[in-house]
């Protein structure tokens, strides 16, 4: 079963983003061209260095509630400090997958429509190691053994 968008979210210096509204995180790898004497001749790889980036959209809240583009903006873009990501599902999920490191900003707009709702977009730059942590806690089973009779550890024979 598919789990649902909602249950997943990005979190900057340990709050959920207010008003979220499209999370994505980008993997990548580069592939190191090698070379072998037994592969006929055929292209072969190593790997390289990894990378990865998060992309939030958001809806523009006056009073945020946790985090926002405005902890991104103070914190990453004016100084300059790089702030600690997750891409985590909520609490309220049975699935717990949280990928989280160190993050610099890249990127960003604010869009202001006439018509609608304003909106802002972020690029985070992954700067160093992504550590996962994954459970899936639907799969976890009562592991008590079944009811057996436990020693008497009291003498009551006084």
């Amino acid at each position: 079963m598919a789990t649902a968008g909602r249950l997943i979210g990005v979190q900057v210096q340990g709050s959920f983003i207010s008003c979220e509204i499209s999370a994505t995180i980008n993997f990548s790898q580069e592939m190191i061209p090698a070379a072998a004497i037994d592969s006929g001749r055929w292209a072969e790889f190593i790997s390289g260095l990894r990378s990865w980036a998060v992309s939030v959209n958001g809806g523009l809240l006056l009073e945020a509630v946790g985090a926002d583009i405005k902890t991104i903006l103070l914190t990453n873009y004016f100084d300059k400090i790089p702030i600690f990501v997750m891409f985590s599902t909520r609490p309220t999920a049975t699935l717990e997958l949280v990928v989280s490191g160190s993050a610099l900003f890249t990127s960003g707009d604010i869009t202001a429509p006439s018509v609608g709702t304003a909106s802002w977009n972020v690029q985070l730059q992954g700067n160093g190691p992504l550590t996962p942590k994954m459970q899936d806690y639907s799969l976890l089973i009562d592991a008590m053994p079944p009811e057996t009779p436990w020693p008497i550890l009291v003498d009551e024979g006084f």
